[in-house]
């Protein structure tokens, strides 16, 4: 299996660029907007909120190493959280993607201490399943084992 999450800031009133030298770790922003900024250039729809959105470091994870990566994420928004509410980001939320090769499924998301934090800091964690052909899946693995031993 592989795992993928995305840790996301997100309120109507929340303007991530004016905190983005506050946060502290080293996770990599995906995307961010600002409410009243463009959606596409030379068109008149614009955000009514902000967002922003962040990557583990090394973006994905296998069952191998998914305590490590999501003890960081934990460490991440522990770190941060206070951060985010003071500038009115008011849902916090992690999306999980889980990819499998098929068959029976089985996995846990966070352990019971984990998600006694994440609970503290009201994130909430929507979660989409995909099934991928069992070589492409391997052949990801690899690539995601590889990342993790450099």
């Amino acid at each position: 299996m592989i795992f993928k999450i995305t840790f996301s800031a997100t309120g109507d009133l929340f303007s991530p660029s004016r905190i983005l030298d506050k946060i502290t770790g080293n996770f990599v922003v995906k995307s961010i907007h600002n409410p009243g900024e463009e959606k596409f250039p030379n068109r008149d729809d614009i955000y009514d909120f902000g967002t922003i959105s962040y990557w583990h470091p090394k973006q994905f994870s296998t069952d191998d190493n998914v305590s490590d990566y999501e003890n960081d994420f934990i460490q991440f928004i522990t770190e941060n959280q206070q951060i985010f509410r003071e500038n009115l980001a008011d849902d916090l939320s992690l999306y999980v993607e889980v990819y499998f090769d098929g068959g029976q499924c089985n996995f846990e998301i966070f352990s019971k201490s984990a998600l006694t934090k994440l609970a503290s800091a009201s994130v909430s964690i929507p979660i989409s399943v995909y099934v991928l052909d069992a070589s492409e899946l391997g052949n990801w693995e690899a690539e995601v084992v590889s990342a993790w031993n450099d």
